[in-house]
C-alpha cells in the first residue's frame, strides 16, 4: 500500500493513518503463509511505479480484509486472534533480513557500432 509517514526512520503510531489506499501488490492469503519463511509480495504496476531510483521508496501494509473492507471468507471464533509479524532491515541479526528480488529483461541492442581507431 502507499504510505507517507512523517519520518523515514522513526515510525510512530500516528503513521498508521498515513497508509494510503493505493494497492501496490499482495502476498498469499494469510492462512497459506509459512511462518519463518519469506512470503513474497509481487508488485503490481502501481507498486513498480512507486519505486524511487534516487530516493526512498515507501510502502505500507494492511490486511486484505481491511483494505477490501470485507470479512467474506473469514471464519470467526471466540477467544482466537491472528497476527502476522515482519522483519525489517534494521532488525538485529541477519537471519531474517528482508530480500528484494528483481526480475528484468535486458534491453536488446541492434545495428552496428563503428569502431574508432586510436593512433
Amino acid at each position: 500500500m502507499s504510505s507517507t509517514p512523517a519520518s523515514n526512520d522513526n515510525l510512530v503510531n500516528a503513521d498508521k493513518s498515513q497508509v494510503g489506499t493505493t494497492d501496490f501488490g499482495r502476498s498469499a492469503q494469510q492462512d497459506t503463509l509459512t511462518a519463518g519463511a519469506y512470503n513474497d509480495i509481487t508488485l503490481n504496476a502501481n507498486g513498480l511505479t512507486n519505486i524511487s531510483k534516487t530516493g526512498i521508496s515507501k510502502f505500507g501494509g494492511v490486511f486484505g480484509f481491511d483494505f477490501d473492507n470485507t470479512t467474506t471468507g473469514l471464519t470467526w471464533a471466540s477467544g482466537v486472534f491472528q497476527a502476522v509479524s515482519t522483519a525489517f532491515a534494521d532488525t538485529a541479526g541477519t537471519t531474517n533480513d528482508p530480500k528484494l528480488v528483481i526480475t528484468y529483461t535486458p534491453a536488446s541492442v541492434s545495428g552496428t557500432m563503428p569502431l574508432l581507431g586510436i593512433g
